[in-house]
């Protein structure tokens, strides 16, 4: 068995903002974790939740940067990607 992660952080908004725009009630829902990291990054870190999807994240950062990550070890996968003000700027 592996790990499945997926996590966002984003700048340039308040958090309770983006929590909102992922249609999350709250940083303490099940699965869900949320902090504040240095130079104004926030962290979002969920299980079951789609931060590489296009069409979510273009809304969610449509005026702020953000980076998300995807892990699942288990079958050796990963991926990351950058957005700039709603629009994905690079990917691995």
């Amino acid at each position: 068995m592996g790990d499945a992660i997926i996590w966002l952080a984003f700048r340039g908004v308040e958090r309770n903002t983006i929590l909102d725009r992922l249609n999350l009630k709250s940083a303490t829902e099940p699965d869900v974790f949320s902090a504040a990291l240095p130079d104004q990054w926030h962290l979002v870190l969920g299980d079951g939740l789609d931060f590489m999807d296009d069409a979510i994240m273009n809304r969610a950062c449509v005026d702020c940067s953000a980076v998300s990550c995807y892990l699942e070890s288990h079958v050796m996968v990963s991926a990351a990607a950058g957005w700039e003000k709603g629009r994905r700027v690079w990917s691995e």
